[in-house]
C-alpha cells in the first residue's frame, strides 16, 4: 500500500491531528529526502512546515516523534504551514 499525501489549495486553513512520523518525501527526486510528517487520523500524510525552522531538518517536528498533536496552519504549495504555537500535543507515546 502506497501511503497518499494530502494536498490541498494554496491559503486554505486547516486543523489536522495526528502522529508525527518519518516518511520520504518527493521520492525518486533530486529533493527526496526524509522528514517527519504528520499521519493524520485519516491514514493521509500531510507535510508539515514549521515557520522558523529550517525545512530540511524540521526541528521541531523532529522533537514531537511518535507524539499525537494537533496542528493549526494554513496549506502552501501542498505543505501544511504552521507557527509553533499552532502546535498542540495532545498525547505522548
Amino acid at each position: 500500500m502506497t501511503e497518499e499525501f494530502r494536498r490541498e489549495p494554496s491559503n486554505t486553513e486547516a486543523t489536522v491531528a495526528g502522529k508525527i512520523v518519518r516518511r520520504l518525501v518527493l521520492p525518486d527526486s533530486r529533493a527526496e529526502v526524509e522528514l517527519p510528517v504528520l499521519l493524520s487520523d485519516d491514514g493521509r500524510l500531510v507535510r508539515v512546515h514549521v515557520r522558523d525552522d529550517d525545512p530540511f531538518a524540521e526541528e521541531t517536528l523532529s522533537a514531537l516523534l511518535d507524539r499525537k498533536v494537533l496542528v493549526r496552519g494554513t496549506w502552501r504549495n501542498g505543505v501544511l504551514r504552521a507557527a509553533r504555537d499552532d502546535l498542540q500535543i495532545l498525547e505522548s507515546p
